[in-house]
């Protein structure tokens, strides 16, 4: 194992046994080992991710990000991974960002950073350092079968965090929008002003949503329904789908509105977000055949 310059919000993880611990964030050598075993090993350090694939990647120019996953998947198999600007405490290298945006989906690579893993939040995030494409395609794990709970704002399921899951919505039980200006998902009085909406099974009883006002967009719903999805808009190249009520036209979006609905199979990343002081689970399509919403 490669010994790394590490340092720990907890105790040193066992796999890291050898390496030394410190508080630096600055990595001087890498730690080779696999994801699930780095995110359940709980610790921060500079760890080295050897042949994993990319599941996705976000389409941002200031601070783009890799989904990556060990290639056997299972609980834990996947992790968020990110290179941010000079502003950051842990800024990506220019040439690591240039590398990112060559990489395709189902390439297979070599990842190294700093990964800060948050022990009162939870959130967790790879600081990439470089990324090293062997120049072969791998094919991702298929997505992990999930109930419309199990993807709930309120949810927690770790495990299944950076992966691509799927739901079956039935028409019985179809999804209607439960709020288009979600407090979560709300960015500023700038475009876009939302990363996305809520929506939630009908089953719920959810009442009808407010709708678009001369196009703004109404209050957020308060008290939030219990149970909501929140549906993020990071992968906004593919997935079209907006609650944008100022801004979705202009930028070519497919806006919804509050009569939307959805049935049938939902791909996307489950993840684990921070924003503007909020941490939540959100559900990330990343193509508009991922989320079939009709309405709007």
């Amino acid at each position: 194992m490669k010994s790394a310059n590490v340092s720990w919000l907890g105790l040193c993880p066992l796999l890291l046994s050898s390496a030394a611990c410190s508080s630096a964030t600055e990595c001087t050598s890498y730690a080779e080992t696999g994801i699930a075993a780095l995110r359940t090993a709980r610790g921060s350090g500079c760890f080295e991710l050897k042949d994993v694939v990319v599941v996705a990647r976000t389409p941002s120019s200031k601070s783009p990000r890799l989904y990556l996953q060990d290639r056997a998947g299972g609980d834990f198999s996947a992790v968020m991974a990110k290179c941010d600007p000079a502003s950051s405490s842990h800024p990506c290298p220019q040439q690591t960002q240039a590398d990112l945006t060559k990489l395709l989906d189902g390439a297979s690579l070599t990842a190294r950073g700093y990964y800060h893993q948050g022990s009162q939040s939870g959130f967790e995030e790879l600081y990439l350092d470089s990324v090293i494409d062997s120049g072969s395609l791998a094919l991702p794990p298929a997505p992990l079968l999930l109930e419309p709970a199990d993807v709930a704002k309120e949810a927690r399921r770790p495990a299944a965090w950076f992966q691509r899951v799927a739901i079956t919505v039935p028409p019985a039980d179809p999804w209607v929008i439960a709020d288009l200006s979600p407090a979560e998902l709300a960015l500023g009085s700038t475009c876009p002003r939302f990363a996305g909406f809520a929506m939630l099974p009908a089953s719920k009883g959810v009442p009808v949503a407010a709708d678009c006002v001369n196009g703004e967009n109404p209050p957020s719903a308060s008290p939030a329904p219990a149970g909501e999805i929140l549906i993020g808009r990071q992968f906004y190249d593919g997935f079209w789908a907006s609650s944008d009520c100022a801004c979705a036209l202009d930028h070519k979006q497919h806006l919804i509105s509050s009569f939307s609905t959805l049935v049938g199979t939902v791909k996307g990343l489950l993840l684990l977000e921070q924003i503007r002081g909020f941490t939540v689970q959100v559900f990330e399509p990343a193509t508009k055949a991922d989320f079939p919403v009709s309405g709007g």
